[in-house]
């Protein structure tokens, strides 16, 4: 039996996994985003025949992104959502870091799953289903999945189409500390760390505010910023709004080392498998961002086995309500005091965590590849 990848062939992903696969010595194919987008059915023979599919993210790729765009024209037609036409996608040109179009991205990317999903005959089996892998990538669906379970969450607000309704959300649930982001952004894209008082509000985020003429444009940057005028603050919310934003409650995370933390851990095949724990100074803690890994070990000696145990089934329960979903990564927090541990979100594509073993010495990719070989070979039996 083959292994399928879907992905961007340059993306490192791609690389790690593929790595793995060939320790291995397993068959494999790379399909890449643009050419299955581009021509869908040169591919539905692959699907009809046994195989193991992997399906990778499909970021940091503009013209994997264009195509998604015209894959998500119909379907966002009439939402109130930004759009753009095919012929105007043509025009784009690359802007790096530039936010816009995330909600028709989004849908273009549901309907290339779709597509997967129905062409996949019953001898194809998935890492992660199409279905999973979609419900992880829309944050409002995450949180009604969580909540239905009662998983231990951060509490979810429910959506925002302008900062003046963010204004009216805030005076109904009596919260001034809110974090603000696009329900299809990862990487910290469009994330906002929001709070007011009677006289003044503040907005901590990785969001830079471009204003050329009378365009204003919204960019990811390396760099944390905090607006405390309102007039760039009603700009930048405004403008996401109409990429599709949640709203969520601003948990205040627990310190250790200097600094707040929280945790990603991968979990694989109903194990939490790797972990690492982010810390900052800002609300934000991607490593991207310039934050940095903590001492992991000296933290479980903090708060001890059975609390650390108690987070790995956080992760692990997390991850059983996505329906097919073998591999994900759980944002958690502890709670100030180290009282409580939330989820923040789930990751379908949150493998990525370079340099980071599990107990047998295996990285994340070489666990999934692991899997992926113990079930073909009892296939196989």
């Amino acid at each position: 039996m083959q292994v399928l990848i879907i992905g961007n062939t340059e993306n490192r992903r791609v690389r790690f996994f593929v790595d793995e696969l060939d320790k291995k010595q397993l068959s494999y194919r790379v399909v890449a985003w643009k050419s299955f987008l581009d021509t869908p059915t040169i591919f539905d023979d692959l699907l009809q025949s046994p195989c193991f599919v992997k399906i990778e993210s499909f970021g940091e790729n503009f013209d994997v992104f264009k195509s998604l765009l015209i894959w998500g024209e119909n379907a966002i037609q009439g939402s109130g959502f930004k759009q753009i036409k095919s012929k105007d996608i043509a025009l784009l040109k690359p802007d790096m870091g530039r936010i816009h179009y995330s909600r028709q991205a989004y849908l273009g990317f549901e309907k290339a799953l779709r597509y997967i999903e129905g062409k996949a005959s019953d001898q194809v089996s998935f890492l992660n289903s199409p279905q999973a892998i979609l419900q992880m990538f829309d944050k409002s669906v995450s949180h009604e999945l969580l909540g239905k379970a009662g998983i231990p969450k951060t509490r979810y607000y429910g959506h925002v189409t302008s900062y003046e309704a963010l204004q009216s959300l805030i005076l109904h649930n009596k919260s001034k500390q809110l974090f603000i982001k696009l329900a299809h952004g990862s990487s910290a894209s469009g994330v906002m760390a929001y709070r007011r008082s009677s006289s003044r509000e503040s907005l901590v985020t990785s969001v830079e505010l471009v204003r050329e003429g009378d365009e204003v444009k919204l960019y990811n940057s390396l760099r944390i910023r905090t607006y405390r005028q309102t007039d760039d603050i009603k700009c930048i919310i405004d403008h996401l709004a109409k990429e599709n934003l949640l709203v969520e409650r601003w948990e205040p995370k627990a310190s250790f080392e200097n600094g707040t933390f929280d945790l990603r851990l991968v979990v694989i095949n109903g194990k939490a498998e790797h972990a690492v724990m982010r810390c900052s100074r800002s609300p934000m803690t991607n490593l991207h961002l310039g934050n940095r890994r903590g001492d992991l070990q000296a933290l479980k000696d903090k708060l001890g086995d059975d609390f650390w145990h108690r987070i790995e089934k956080l992760a692990i329960d997390t991850v059983q309500q996505f329906s097919g979903a073998a591999v994900a990564g759980v944002d958690i927090l502890i709670t100030s005091g180290c009282r409580e541990a939330k989820v923040i979100e789930v990751n379908a594509f949150g493998d990525l965590i370079p340099n980071i073993v599990n107990i047998a010495g295996r990285s994340t990719y070489a666990e999934e590849v692991e899997l992926i070989n113990t079930r073909l070979n009892v296939e196989a039996v």
